[in-house]
């Protein structure tokens, strides 16, 4: 079991959906009968390294959030190629867009390593929607801020280099607006690290130790630590330093 972070708040091994839901302002908002409703109906749902835990085309019944682990969401290209779109840690909510738009699913869910993740039924969605204003804000922000992601995304995979496109994947994974239980030292392999941007090991090693000699990044089996934050978001936006690697083949 993994240790008490140095805040004392839950380490990944020991998060619940109390420790989640404590976490947020907008439960903490509602009257007491309906808090211990909402705890009563979240379950919690354990996804294997690989499987899945939704799939393109289904329909959704929940909204998620991570509880524990590293779970992708990913679309075929033309070539029926999985892309990443978004990686998500403990604390990230998804699935809640395509809850609220009933239609079948544009992408998969799956996780890259051992996860846990809360479940949030349509109907406890749904009243929260419909009852409490400060679940509104939090979903409007959170919407605001995959959205602002997403798009940047579409640009990254035709005008980033390599190298660039690895460190926008880190800047993602340590920005707490889309990873609330984020930091800068990320339990990550360079093999995880490499399935998300859809590059292989090697070029990601080769970024990754070209970012650690300038000081950006440090590394220790199976973690990777951002040492300089602003130079690597400098960096994944071409504004620090060259691009070494085009964007061609993976």
């Amino acid at each position: 079991m993994r240790r008490l972070a140095p805040s004392g708040t839950p380490s990944f091994s020991q998060f619940s959906v109390v420790d989640f839901l404590a976490s947020t302002d907008w439960f903490h908002r509602l009257p007491p009968d309906r808090q211990r409703w909402i705890r009563s109906r979240i379950t919690t749902r354990s996804v294997g390294a690989s499987q899945y835990l939704a799939r393109t085309g289904e329909v959704a019944t929940h909204g998620y959030t991570v509880l524990e682990g590293l779970l992708v969401w990913s679309v075929s290209n033309e070539d029926g190629a999985d892309v990443t779109v978004a990686a998500m840690l403990q604390g990230a909510w998804f699935g809640h867009g395509t809850l609220l738009g009933k239609y079948a699913r544009k992408g998969s869910v799956v996780a890259l390593r051992d996860s846990r993740v809360a479940c949030m039924p349509e109907d406890v969605f749904q009243w929260l929607l419909s009852e409490s204003l400060s679940f509104n804000e939090f979903l409007v922000r959170h919407a605001f801020a995959r959205i602002h992601w997403l798009m940047g995304v579409i640009a990254a995979r035709v005008t980033l280099s390599v190298d660039q496109q690895v460190a926008r994947a880190i800047v993602g994974l340590t920005d707490k607006s889309l990873n609330p239980g984020t930091s800068l030292d990320l339990e990550l392999s360079q093999e995880e690290l490499a399935r998300m941007v859809g590059y292989t090991r090697q070029r990601c090693s080769g970024a990754i130790q070209r970012m650690k000699a300038d000081g950006i990044l440090q590394t220790r089996y199976g973690r990777i630590s951002v040492s300089d934050e602003a130079r690597l978001g400098r960096f994944a936006e071409g504004t620090d330093g060259a691009a070494l690697t085009k964007p061609k083949a993976r």
